[in-house]
């Protein structure tokens, strides 16, 4: 009899071992974090706003290479772009405001022109790490630039390992688009750089080219 309850208690301390070792492997599933709608910190589920977070695998996934691109699909959002592309004007409205009402960011800093009209034509996706969306009424924190809500774009941070990349791509009206960069940091430093080219003739024959060279570090 002692000898089956030894091997009894063996095989339970094995099978809480087992137990304990699976429960620290499992991934710890993180809440995701916004500033835009707070100005500071705040998990999502805690912020009491509409927010949409984009993140810059979700730009690369859909090869997005304009900012339109990645807002035009976004829930509440109407957008208006006359011309071909960076002609003219690319403008958004939220939730039926107008278009000067949207606050746009870029690292916290205002890029709105006077009177609060931002032209998203020429705003590629180089550079862009993270795309936070709050809709609704920000003007408490932001001032009169925010009746309808806030967009921000935020810059990556050089992260990990050292990595480079580089894409290149060709189309209609004799597009063409180069991207390359490069990322790399640690706990005490880190660098980030992109840079991306385009050129087009339009689709018209007359004053309708079109270059965009966008850098970002």
């Amino acid at each position: 009899m002692t000898r089956v309850i030894g091997v009894l208690a063996v095989v339970t301390l094995f099978i809480v071992d087992s137990m304990r070792v699976q429960a620290q492997e499992k991934p710890v599933q993180l809440e995701e974090v916004v500033v835009t709608a707070t100005k500071t910190e705040t998990p999502v589920a805690q912020t009491g706003a509409s927010v949409t977070v984009i993140k810059r695998e979700e730009v690369e996934r859909k090869q997005a290479t304009d900012a339109v691109q990645i807002l035009r699909e976004q829930p509440g959002f109407s957008l208006i772009q006359t011309g071909g592309r960076g002609q003219l004007n690319a403008t958004i409205f939220i939730r039926g405001g107008n278009n000067d009402m949207n606050l746009v960011l870029i690292d916290g800093m205002k890029v709105n022109q006077g009177g609060g009209f931002f032209d998203y034509r020429d705003l590629t996706t180089t550079g862009v790490g993270t795309v936070e969306i709050v809709r609704g009424p920000q003007s408490a924190l932001y001032g009169a630039d925010a009746m309808t809500g806030v967009i921000q774009f935020f810059t990556p941070r050089g992260r990990g390992p050292f990595s480079a990349w580089a894409s290149a791509g060709a189309g209609n009206y004799d597009t063409t688009e180069e991207r390359v960069g490069f990322s790399w940091g640690n706990k005490l430093a880190g660098a980030f750089f992109e840079f991306d080219r385009v050129d087009t003739t339009g689709i018209s024959d007359k004053n309708n080219e079109y270059r965009n060279h966008t850098g970002v570090l």
